[in-house]
């Protein structure tokens, strides 16, 4: 009697209960409705945060790169053009967004605020691609949303979105693009194509960093038209084992860490190298359609961005914007240039990295692993190459044009990467959260496993027993009375086999589920070390970085120029307000990405009850609660503490009617003069040599320019502190 209950605690299994078809459409209807509330909300908070933020700035801060695109987006809108000469050239892409707000209205105040509207309504859409990129890389609907929320809170997101900089909207951009772009390796649809080549071309009529994004799509087109990609059966093996819930492919090679991740690399056992090739051999390249889709997108758009370029800068530039071919051809030929171009590369990638707090240092180790390991999944890899392509062809190529002029920011600066630098964070929590999800989905299954089994003794001891009993029973047949007495022996033997095997098969499944024994030091979980691995890495590479950079700039670091507005994320890091302190901003960089990669690793630490039944959802609430702390310490120190003084500003105010600019004013003054007066061009002149042209009604001109001229009177604005002063024509008082 005694056997009956264990055979039934070895072996009997509860029934799976699986919902009808109408509660499964219920069930899914509510969690799409859930999913479109989280992110339509989430996206509203986002642009209310951004407007909160910038809610007291009336005009432009940086300058001359936000006058340049007003001017551009003025004329396109049809209204006064500018003469910018010999100023850099601001291409008219991002200018075309901004045509609306003139639509709307003409006073310059006004359609600052409409600007700002419109930069952090399109960082904000940041926040649901990259809930899609998350997705893409394999976390669940909570934890991406969750993940994508703080992301999108990060510095590179915030910064521009309320200025009128190119920088508000080439993130999101360049989200769309590499989600499109995967989307393409993966799938082979020519609608991703054309959307991503559409989205290449566009970026070059935003930035010159669009030109990078173009030629790396572009040859990432010709390498799948080239390139075999896996057969549709491997394909179909890593969602099969991504669904297994035994961990699935890690974001970028952050998955290694377990056995499910190493399934999916085709490392799991021995051959699996070989059994990827051959499923690599037996696949097939990009489809031709698709890829002509693709690049004859690319072009066309690319095409028309360069007329409106060209028509723009015919309008603006009429004598010509500032010419940095020669230079960048002197950059790329000579050692200096090189060594120049290296070192503010590498500069920018030390800004990438501590700007992130350490994040983008993650997903560059981990992108750099995911191209080196053989198999994975291959759209993951195309991403990973794609991504790295983009981030260093941009570092290289900006720093290479980049004049020296006796700046800090000449040998270390972010802005730049800052197009790139949300998906390098969003690939850095892909990686510590999936890694410590391995983890955690194996100590909940090993938890949750029934107590059916004993050890391996006690399984021979009952096998023993039940072979005794056998033979007892064959001597009972023939022996009669001694026969059943013997049978009834071998019977509690048997019991007793089946008890010993129970209590074995437990203590092996209290010694798989984490328990330690007496005397036995716990060891780390493999993914943990993994994880450790990765924030050991982007430490090095951090610190490696950071040293090459001071080396090459040396001294010039403490005497060249150094611009607050350069270096948000270096002053709220290091506190220091007026100068760059490296090793203090690599060491709060160090110490923040500790406390994340700390926080991920607590979820590996959660044991018992709730945590084994939803071991994910509440072991992400360390790493998200770490990362939003400190992004909102980053807004609040960027927040402005007070309302500006009332009351005009230190430049010109000129009345309506014809406005002269003389040659000799700063470009400080006449650069936001020209966004100001919109009614009508600034005429230029030359008051060394020139009076102010007839018919004008106000010259702007130096503080030392003299007496006016007959019929000229001065109106005693500006001073020698201000860098001008204005006369009033005759006729227009």
């Amino acid at each position: 009697m005694l056997s009956t209950p264990v055979a039934r605690t070895a072996h009997t299994t509860s029934p799976v209960r699986r919902p009808s078809p109408g509660t499964a459409r219920r069930t899914a209807r509510g969690r799409s409705r859930w999913l479109a509330w989280a992110l339509a909300g989430g996206w509203l908070a986002q642009v209310l945060l951004r407007l909160w933020l910038y809610r007291y700035h009336t005009g432009p801060v940086a300058n001359p790169d936000e006058t340049g695109y007003l001017v551009a987006a003025r004329w396109l809108a049809g209204g006064a053009g500018a003469d910018l000469t010999g100023s850099t050239f601001y291409q008219g892409g991002y200018a075309l967004l901004l045509v609306p707000a003139y639509w709307v209205t003409s006073d310059p105040v006004m359609v600052y605020r409409l600007v700002a509207g419109i930069g952090s309504v399109a960082a904000a859409t940041a926040f649901p691609l990259a809930y899609v990129v998350l997705r893409r890389l394999a976390l669940g609907r909570r934890e991406a949303v969750a993940l994508a929320f703080v992301a999108g809170l990060s510095p590179a997101l915030l910064l521009f979105s309320g200025l009128a900089l190119a920088d508000a909207v080439l993130p999101t951009l360049v989200l769309g693009w590499l989600l499109a772009t995967h989307d393409l390796a993966r799938t082979g649809s020519p609608r991703a194509g054309v959307v991503a080549g559409a989205l290449a071309g566009f970026a070059t009529a935003v930035h010159l960093r669009g030109t990078v994004i173009l030629a790396v799509y572009a040859l990432t087109v010709v390498a799948l038209l080239v390139i075999r990609r896996p057969a549709r059966e491997a394909g179909a093996t890593d969602a099969a084992a991504r669904g297994a819930g035994a961990g699935g492919a890690a974001a970028l090679g952050a998955g290694a860490g377990g056995a499910a991740a190493r399934d999916l690399s085709s490392r799991g056992g021995p051959g699996g190298g070989r059994r990827w090739r051959a499923a690599w051999r037996a696949g097939r390249r990009l489809p031709l359609r698709a890829g002509v889709a693709a690049l004859g997108a690319a072009g066309l758009v690319a095409a028309a961005g360069g007329a409106l370029n060209r028509a723009l800068a015919s309008a603006v530039y009429p004598g010509g914007a500032r010419d940095l071919s020669g230079m960048l051809a002197e950059r790329l030929t000579g050692l200096d240039g090189q060594a120049w171009a290296l070192s503010g590369a590498v500069g920018q990638l030390w800004y990438l990295m501590v700007g992130t707090w350490g994040l983008a240092g993650v997903g560059l180790v981990a992108a750099a692993v995911q191209l080196v390991r053989p198999g994975g999944p291959f759209a993951r890899r195309v991403l990973a190459g794609t991504l790295l392509a983009v981030t260093l062809g941009v570092a290289y190529a900006s720093s290479a044009a980049l004049p020296d002029e006796h700046r800090v920011g000449n040998y270390v600066y972010g802005r730049y990467l800052a197009c790139v630098a949300v998906v390098w964070t969003l690939v850095g929590l892909a990686v510590l959260s999936r890694t410590a999800h391995v983890a955690m989905t194996r100590r909940a299954a090993t938890m949750t496993r029934r107590p059916i089994v004993e050890g391996r003794a006690g399984g021979m001891e009952g096998r023993a027993g039940g072979m005794e009993g056998r033979a007892a029973t064959m001597e009972g047949r023939a022996g009669g009375m001694e026969g059943r007495a013997a049978t009834m022996e071998a019977h509690a033997g048997s019991t007793e086999g089946r008890a010993g095997s129970t209590e074995g098969r437990v203590a092996i499944a209290v010694r798989e589920s984490g328990a330690r024994r007496p005397g036995v030091p716990r060891r780390l979980h493999p993914a943990v070390r993994r994880m450790v691995a990765y924030a050991g890495a982007a430490a090095v590479l951090m610190a490696a970085t950071g040293g090459v950079a001071a080396w090459y700039a040396g001294d010039r670091l403490r005497r060249y120029a150094f611009i607050a507005f350069d270096f948000p994320e270096v002053s709220f890091l290091s506190g220091a307000r007026d100068h760059l302190d490296m090793v203090r901003t690599t060491a709060t960089a160090l110490a923040l990405l500790t406390c994340l990669t700390l926080a991920a690793c607590l979820v590996t630490f959660r044991t018992g009850g709730r945590a084994a039944r939803r071991p994910w959802a509440r072991g992400l609430v360390p790493l998200v609660v770490a990362l939003a702390a400190v992004n909102v310490a980053f807004t609040a120190d960027l927040a402005p503490k007070a309302a500006p003084a009332a009351g005009p500003d230190w430049l010109p105010h000129p009345p309506p009617g014809r406005v002269a600019l003389d040659t000799r004013v700063r470009w400080n003054v006449w650069v936001p003069l020209t966004s100001r007066v919109w009614w009508t061009r600034l005429e230029r002149y030359d008051g060394a040599h020139q009076a102010p042209p007839a018919g004008a009604c106000t010259a702007v001109v130096p503080p030392d320019a003299g007496s006016p001229p007959d019929g000229w009177t001065a109106t005693g604005l500006g001073g020698e502190r201000q860098g001008w002063t204005s006369w009033s024509g005759p006729g227009c008082r």
